[in-house]
């Protein structure tokens, strides 16, 4: 994401991750140009090369503006830190719990589903929670499901994905409106390494003894 080099693909690739892709598939030029302050013809310009390896004529400038964009804001990481610290914590007082309490009320303390999606082009993975109840949610809707786990409660469903969040941070990004329907700040472009949610949530002591 930082190198020096811009390639064509890479550029065309970043671009329709934050910005999304027209009916043919390709950059929505539109979308660019309005989020990065240019016209449609600039971006055309930038994207123009003989090959996808040849370096994309798109200058440093406008690299840190786009960049800037894809970041995820240090609020949402510290408060993603935050919601983490407290699941864990919350985990140790589940059997404590009144049946008052907002987490029941909440359904909080019911099995959850984390599930890793492949959205549309090009080829977004996203993460996100979901209650287990037995049904097609909406969940499915919103793009293919390349992985799933249940795990016991919302709070270590919170862990997990904070932790998946971490791991992919170079490639993580904010996805940009139309790109995806919520959650956005919960997607990375493709290259990130290979996520086990089975074999995460096991190390970090997430999963029931016999759960897989």
């Amino acid at each position: 994401m930082t190198a020096t080099r811009w390639t064509a693909a890479k550029l065309r690739r970043v671009l329709q991750s934050r910005f999304g892709s027209n009916i043919r598939g390709h950059v929505d030029a539109a979308a660019a140009a309005q989020g990065l302050g240019v016209s449609k013809s600039t971006v055309y310009r930038w994207l123009h090369a003989p090959s996808g390896r040849a370096t994309a004529h798109i200058p440093d400038t406008r690299v840190h503006q786009l960049l800037t964009l894809l970041q995820v804001d240090e609020e949402t990481l510290r408060i993603e830190a935050q919601q983490a610290r407290l699941a864990h914590k919350a985990i140790a007082r589940i059997a404590d719990a009144d049946p008052r309490d907002v987490w029941l009320k909440q359904r909080w303390i019911e099995p959850h589903r984390v599930v890793v999606l492949q959205l549309s082009e090009p080829r977004i993975r996203q993460i996100t929670i979901a209650r287990v109840d037995g049904l097609k949610t909406k969940v499915e809707k919103r793009g293919r499901v390349v992985q799933q786990l249940v795990v016991p409660t919302k709070f270590h469903a919170t862990i997990l994905v904070h932790d998946i969040l971490e791991s992919v941070g170079p490639w993580r990004f904010r996805a940009g409106t139309g790109q995806v329907e919520q959650g956005f700040t919960q997607a990375w472009m493709p290259g990130a390494p290979t996520i086990r949610l089975s074999e995460i949530a096991t190390t970090l002591g997430l999963l029931k003894e016999g759960s897989s």
